[in-house]
């Protein structure tokens, strides 16, 4: 069961939280068959439907960010041994940015959790 409370406090403690949804799978298939049509009218009617649209998620996002912008819609490919830094800055940074990630089915991702809480050195990738 979704709890907001409980999702702004594993944000903070953790960096993320999982809202695990077993449909979302489901749903990324469909936009990978389509070959992630993202600058397409059905590119902005799956971010309404699916992102803006799930209650949770706005949630979430209205309750913690007092302004919103849209920076960043992409699919991120397969990066095997190499990790991806969102965000950096440590506690001194504050909350300055919200990620929501959709996987589809049998994704392997890692999260560290905490990692948003450190300053972590960084280097460009490919």
């Amino acid at each position: 069961m979704f709890s907001l409370k409980t999702a702004q406090q594993a944000l903070l403690n953790d960096g993320f939280v999982d809202m695990e949804d077993t449909t979302v799978g489901d749903i990324v298939l469909e936009m990978e068959r389509r070959d992630f049509p993202y600058l397409t009218l059905f590119g902005l009617k799956y971010c309404k439907r699916y992102i803006l649209g799930d209650e949770r998620i706005r949630d979430v996002i209205e309750s913690l960010l007092d302004e919103c912008s849209l920076g960043h819609w992409l699919r991120y490919r397969a990066l095997p041994g190499h990790i991806e830094c969102f965000r950096r800055g440590g506690k001194e940074a504050g909350l300055r940015v919200l990620i929501v990630h959709q996987f589809c089915k049998d994704a392997e991702v890692e999260i560290w959790h905490g990692s948003h809480l450190y300053d972590l050195p960084i280097t460009e990738g490919v």
